[in-house]
């Protein structure tokens, strides 16, 4: 016979060869795609946790600005005139105001010549405006000083 031919021994080792050639490309590529997920996994852990960075310190300024608002809030209405205290300064007005009309009247009475009334309503325009001035000074004041001496400074508890 021809010894050309291989033997079965050689065509098996071959085929041997061959299938474990086969095994270990399938092993390379198997192991390069496994190693690229583990990098992509890595790489959206990285950017989740950057993202969670981001949103934290975010979320820390916008708590911030927060605390921030609640203390100019508080600060406003600790400093504001409540409505027990304005209600006293209006009836206090109401009264003087009632005086002056009864004044104006009884010198009205008294007085016969138009000067003596437009001083007298003058003097009334010029004492409303005054504690007008006073009042709105006191509810938009942001400290206890109180400007006008018609008013009594009253101490707004902070």
């Amino acid at each position: 016979m021809n010894d050309e031919r291989p033997t079965i021994r050689e065509l098996l080792e071959t085929k041997l060869q061959h299938i474990d050639d086969r095994i270990e490309g399938l092993d390379r590529l198997l192991t390069q795609r496994f190693d690229a997920g583990d990098k992509a996994i890595a790489a959206a852990f990285m950017a989740a946790r950057l993202e969670n960075e981001k949103d934290s310190a975010s979320l820390k300024e916008r708590l911030a600005s927060m605390n921030e608002w609640r203390t100019t809030y508080g600060d406003l209405t600790a400093s504001k005139v409540n409505q027990q205290t304005f209600d006293g300064a209006m009836s206090n007005l109401r009264t003087e105001i009632a005086d002056l009309k009864t004044r104006f009247d009884k010198s009205e009475a008294k007085a016969g010549g138009i000067g003596s009334s437009l001083t007298t309503i003058m003097s009334v325009v010029g004492l409303l405006i005054a504690l007008s001035v006073a009042v709105f000074t006191m509810v938009h004041q942001s400290s206890a000083t109180v400007v006008s001496p018609a008013v009594v400074p009253m101490q707004v508890p902070h």
